[in-house]
């Protein structure tokens, strides 16, 4: 019967924990700020490998749809130009070719954006 007593008074000391345990919450706390150092790196790596591009539109994910973008409107602008000159000057061939260049280049550059989101 005393055996059973040990046996009993062993299981719950095994069961039962400290709640205040310095040299547990120490090592806790180390490990939590070695983690959050070694994300902060990562983070700070990952900051340094961006492009020039991404620096300036916000990921590298975004950086072509931007590109694209801007190419589009920078084609229907030159589009404009292009009509523009087109009734101010004589030569309507060179301003309808390079009228027709633009739209194409901007029809390319919609169709990436479009072909591009629908992979993802």
């Amino acid at each position: 019967m005393n055996t059973e007593i040990n046996r009993t008074d062993a299981k719950n000391a095994i069961v039962a924990r400290a709640d205040a345990d310095p040299d547990l919450d120490a090592a806790l706390q180390t490990g939590q700020h070695l983690q959050l150092e070694v994300v902060k790196e990562n983070n700070r790596h990952k900051e340094q490998m961006r492009g020039h591009f991404a620096k300036l539109f916000g990921s590298d994910d975004s950086v072509p749809f931007y590109i694209a973008a801007t190419s589009i409107f920078i084609a229907l602008a030159a589009f404009v130009g292009c009509l523009i000159a087109n009734f101010l000057h004589s030569d309507t061939t060179f301003w309808g070719t390079w009228a027709e260049r633009s739209i194409s280049f901007a029809a390319t550059c919609i169709a990436y954006i479009f072909g591009k989101a629908s992979k993802n």
